[in-house]
């Protein structure tokens, strides 16, 4: 349940607003949740996509089965997006950026960038 777009912006929206000292570990704290729930999500699917498998009725062939098995998993994954986005979006706190663009020579740790003098 979740992709590499959300992996690779996930940190850097959690880190917005954030102080220096501790944006390295709010982003480790964000992005081992992300693989968390990512493993979670994918252990439930795989179990709901597996118990009906087995269940299918005595003498299905097994391609019917396994096919009826992984759409359950997609319908229960399309019901927990369904679910989801608009909790987020309710929960989405929305603040207008205080952050000022920084000058080109602002960038860095005090060195000058090239073209600088």
């Amino acid at each position: 349940m979740t992709a590499i777009p959300t992996t690779m912006r996930g940190p850097s929206a959690a880190v917005s607003g954030v102080s220096e000292e501790h944006s390295g570990l709010v982003a480790g704290v964000s992005t081992t949740a992300i693989q968390i729930g990512g493993a979670i999500g994918l252990a439930v699917l795989a179990t709901v996509a597996a118990t009906t498998t087995r269940n299918q009725a005595a003498g299905t062939a097994t391609t019917d089965a396994l096919s009826a098995g992984y759409t359950r998993a997609f319908q229960v994954g399309a019901v927990i997006i369904a679910l989801a986005v608009p909790i987020a979006l309710a929960l989405l706190r929305l603040r207008p950026t205080t952050d000022k663009p920084q000058a080109e020579s602002d960038r860095g740790n005090g060195i000058p960038l090239l073209g600088d003098s």
